[in-house]
């Protein structure tokens, strides 16, 4: 599978469920799996402007 394809499916899950997509996520990277913690996760990435789910250096 490409990346275009694993593109077009993260797409359709966040278009579903933006929180849930970003929670699993957060979980994947973190090994957290309780979900109150990663409902307070999400809306602590959700209230920082300047937090990217994305390391700014693979960009640079």
């Amino acid at each position: 599978m490409d990346y275009l394809v694993m593109k077009a499916l993260f797409q359709l899950m966040i278009d579903k469920s933006h929180r849930e997509f970003i929670k699993a996520i957060i979980s994947i990277e973190t090994d957290v799996e309780d979900d109150d913690r990663l409902n307070r996760l999400y809306d602590f990435y959700m209230e920082d402007d300047d937090m990217s789910l994305l390391n700014y250096a693979l960009v640079e």
